[in-house]
């Protein structure tokens, strides 16, 4: 008996697991189709504003990776289905057997209530009772017989019933099926596009190599900039950050990595880490946080609730706010105004300004994160 309940928990523990992961699938898609919406208002921004060539490939770089990220959401809903589809065949077929098997013995019931449908051979049945008691039981058998002929019926209306449910459920799911299959069809037509342009971009960049070096430098420059401040800023503020660290002590920051809302709208054109650049041979691109790419107008939110404790300006990077959570910092860089003050406590969401122009021209935001001197990857923090 208790293999028997610990069979049943596990079953229920397995179809609520996976109607969750259902279920942060489909908020994954939504917000996949968020970034790519604003990465194609980005690629239109750019044929109207005067962006280098190295920020219109990374706005296509960004929005191929978006492209590929709802193919790989897109595959998985498949999976679900065929597994839904899968469930729902094998179902119909044991839901068929059944009500075969009904219909067989109501036919037997039919068979012998006409072998004895006639008044005299009931009458004939109940008088053949040795005893009285025999009388009543054959009385009530006749009875609970009839009774059993309508509860077959009725039994019998109901399988019909949840067949045909079943068998338009089982329709349903093969429809989104080809929906999942046609949109993929289209996403990989919309990524070979992407590709294209991205190729073509490429040969034209490498025809200017001497510039791209040259704004590579004014970026690096920037950001070995944007480095020095928030050291720096650590630094002096470090017995301040100490009692600060100590009033938020009960904040655990950790506690909302893959959760955190995006400080804008957008997506990443710029990702974490030290990457081969895509033009000159031999250089790297490194970031220690993530360029969000965004538009004209964007504002910036706090992900998450905390002490500013720097605003200050970077050359090339606009203004930037620091924020503390505790053990953790949040860096907001390249705003073109603030609208928060050091040592405001900020909730989630709130307004801190509005995203600047970058050096290449795109409106793009710098977020990072930091515990002490490490630098962490923001996508493993923020909600994709």
């Amino acid at each position: 008996m208790k293999r028997i309940l610990l069979l049943i928990l596990g079953g229920l523990l397995c179809l609520c697991t996976y109607g969750q992961e259902r279920d942060q699938l489909e908020k994954q898609r939504s917000r996949t189709l968020q970034r790519i919406e604003a990465a194609g208002v980005a690629l239109q921004e750019a044929q109207t504003e005067t962006l280098t060539g190295m920020a219109k490939l990374k706005d296509i770089e960004g929005h191929i990776r978006e492209r590929e990220k709802l193919i790989g959401q897109l595959k998985e809903e498949q999976r679900y289905l065929e597994v839904d589809i899968h469930q729902a065949e094998t179902q119909i077929n044991e839901m068929e057997l059944e009500l075969h098997k009904l219909k067989e013995e109501y036919g037997e019931m039919i068979y012998i209530a006409y072998k004895t449908s006639s008044s005299y051979q009931k009458l004939g049945y109940l008088f053949a009772s040795g005893t009285l008691e025999q009388l009543v039981s054959r009385i009530n058998y006749l009875e609970h017989y009839k009774q059993a002929r309508k509860e077959q019926i009725e039994e019998i209306k109901l399988k019909m019933d949840d067949l045909l449910a079943k068998k338009e459920e089982l329709a349903q799911k093969e429809k989104a099926k080809e929906a999942v299959l046609a949109e993929q069809e289209n996403q990989l037509g919309e990524l070979e596009d992407l590709r294209t342009s991205e190729s073509k971009l490429l040969a034209e960049l490498r025809q200017k190599v001497v510039q791209v070096k040259a704004d590579l430098e004014d970026n690096n420059k920037a950001l070995r900039r944007l480095d020095g401040a928030i050291t720096r800023a650590i630094q002096r503020q470090e017995a301040e950050v100490a009692a600060e660290k100590e009033a938020l002590a009960n904040m655990d920051f950790s506690a909302f990595k893959g959760k955190l809302e995006w400080p804008t709208k957008g997506f990443v054109s710029g990702k974490f880490g030290r990457h081969p650049h895509p033009v000159i041979e031999g250089e790297s691109v490194e970031n220690h946080g993530v360029v969000i790419r965004t538009t004209k107008g964007a504002t910036v939110q706090a992900v998450q609730a905390g002490e500013v404790f720097a605003v200050t300006r970077v050359p090339d990077l606009n203004y930037v706010v620091m924020i503390l959570h505790g053990d953790y910092l949040t860096v907001y860089a390249n705003l073109e105004e603030v609208s928060v003050k050091v040592w405001q406590v900020v909730k989630p969401g709130e307004h801190l300004g509005e995203v600047a122009k970058s050096l290449e021209g795109s409106h793009e935001l710098q977020f990072q994160i930091w515990r002490g001197d490490e630098k962490l990857n923001p996508e493993s923090w923020l909600k994709q």
